[in-house]
């Protein structure tokens, strides 16, 4: 029983002392006083003082090694994305390099934040780039997720907008080194240079309805892109509804819209997209018709894609896109075919080589634009 209260009152006093130091060390005059009070040895006394120098030594080197500290895991997690252009000249350049911390702060409440280190390049039908970060590292998504019941969320931040398969296919599992041309120019975000994304509040859900599966996501975004402010008193709205029917396995179709304004004067900006998606064996094919309006002016695509797996780590791709930016001129539409290989190597898919061939076909004078690209990823 004796032993007990000495080592109760030694580690009173050690646990509030390993982290506060006073000038003269109380642990230090309460061994003394027990060994003066013959409760313990001075051997005991001695064991005990090794342990004590043994157990701060330990903690100061895990708190030089560890000098930052979160209350809850937080994951962190990137890639890069190295790619061969070769169309009237080579090119190499360092197309993504992405970081991203994401975690949960509490049950319910969950973030991600995520960061393009490489900058912004994305060019619009003008060859113009209309987003003062071009080049520079840019801010890609920050948002609070908040789990609701019934397995609906609530999100608000920056992060993409709902509208558009390919569009939402994270730039880490595209069966293409590039994004359709009808992504890029007709899917709200992509089409005004922000990466598909917008500053905005969402809420998303999946449940059963009868014998299919239902997931929506529905939202206000301002429209005017990342990493800025709202530029006018309009609103935008965005909706998409994909149904995976139970007797169709497989197959998903989906249905998207989104109303906006652009600029100050609140032109339209109006979007309505289609997708289906069929999964069977070694197949996969998707694909997308997109129609929109940029104020009087009508605009649509559509894309189709065919994916082979060959084997569990090579698959063959073709797509083939077309883009008609101004439906009253019969000059301007482009078509592109892409053909190419997929080489996994890693299991998940982060870690992969690609290579595509891309044939570009204008409605008007044609022009020497065939492309050639390679892409290396790697991820973790």
């Amino acid at each position: 029983m004796q032993r007990i209260f000495v080592w109760l009152a030694i580690l009173f006093v050690i646990l509030p002392g390993v982290t506060a130091r006073a000038a003269v060390d109380s642990t230090d005059l309460l061994i003394k006083a027990l060994i003066e009070k013959q409760i313990l040895t001075a051997e005991e006394a001695a064991a005990i003082q090794a342990e004590i120098a043994a157990a701060r030594r330990d903690e100061e080197v895990a708190r030089k090694s560890n000098p930052v500290s979160v209350r809850q895991p937080v994951k962190f997690s990137g890639y890069t994305q190295i790619r061969y252009l070769d169309a009237q000249g080579g090119s190499l350049d360092a197309r993504r390099v992405r970081l991203t911390l994401s975690g949960d702060s509490s049950p319910d409440v969950d973030f991600k934040v995520q960061l393009e280190l490489a900058g912004s390049k994305k060019a619009v039908t003008d060859n113009t780039f209309n987003t003062a970060s071009f080049g520079k590292p840019v801010l890609l998504d920050a948002v609070l997720g908040v789990k609701l019941p019934e397995n609906h969320r609530l999100a608000v931040g920056q992060f993409k907008v709902p509208f558009s398969l390919e569009n939402l296919t994270s730039s880490t599992n595209l069966d293409t080194i590039n994004r359709s041309q009808v992504t890029e120019g007709l899917a709200p975000g992509r089409d005004i240079g922000a990466q598909g994304r917008d500053a905005g509040i969402q809420l998303s859900g999946a449940r059963p309805v009868g014998p299919a599966r239902v997931e929506y996501a529905v939202g206000i975004f301002n429209g005017a892109g990342i990493n800025t402010s709202d530029n006018n008193n309009h609103k935008d709205l965005a909706a998409r509804v994909v149904i995976k029917p139970a007797f169709l396995a497989g197959v998903a179709f989906g249905l998207a819209h989104y109303a906006g304004a652009a600029g100050a004067g609140e032109a339209a900006h109006n979007r309505t997209g289609a997708e289906l998606l069929y999964l069977a064996g070694p197949w996969k094919l998707q694909g997308e018709y997109i129609r929109g309006k940029d104020g009087v002016i009508r605009k649509q695509g559509w894309y189709v894609l065919a994916v082979r797996t060959l084997t569990p780590t090579l698959r063959a791709v073709a797509r083939y896109d077309r883009i008609d930016p101004n439906h009253t001129v019969n000059t301007d539409a482009v078509s592109s075919l892409t053909g190419g290989i997929t080489w996994l190597l890693s299991k998940d898919g982060l870690t992969r080589v690609q290579f595509n061939y891309i044939v570009n076909h204008e409605q008007g004078d044609q022009v020497e634009n065939n492309q050639v690209l390679a892409q290396f990823q790697a991820g973790f």
